[in-house]
């Protein structure tokens, strides 16, 4: 039962840092602004006027993200770490500005639908290398 922990704690820990480290220098895993523009645009169904604001928002957005990628060292991981997600908070205010309560309701969803599949895909994972070493 140790070893499962410990094995388990391992294959987390690996797979974090091999995240980490796909996104390559700047953070670049998360995609462009022009996708997540139209990706906003249809799931959320932006309005014409609505679409030039949200565009502002996501480029400068992707610029400070480049920015704090490019700026901390692996060994500053914690700080780097601080500034994504005070850069996300920053920018769901910018957008809960600019968009309606249903799509604000929506874009949630969406949120609690991916963060799901996150978990349930890191469970298999871990699931996957626990029978592995088993096996070994």
């Amino acid at each position: 039962m140790k070893r499962k922990s410990i094995l388990i704690a391992v294959t987390a820990t690996v797979a974090l840092a091999t995240t980490a480290l796909a996104a390559g220098p700047g953070g670049k895993r998360h995609g462009n602004p022009e996708k997540m523009l139209a990706k906003m645009t249809e799931t959320l169904g932006l309005y014409d006027d609505q679409v030039p604001q949200v565009e502002a928002i996501l480029k400068d957005a992707a610029d400070k993200r480049q920015a704090i990628g490019d700026s901390y060292t692996l060994n500053q991981r914690a700080e780097a770490r601080e500034a994504m997600m005070q850069l996300r908070d920053e920018t769901e205010a910018k957008l809960a500005d600019v968009l309606t309560e249903e799509q604000l309701a929506r874009m949630a969803e969406l949120k609690a639908e991916r963060k799901e599949r996150r978990m349930e895909r890191r469970l298999r994972r871990a699931e996957r290398a626990v029978e592995n070493a088993e096996e070994s």
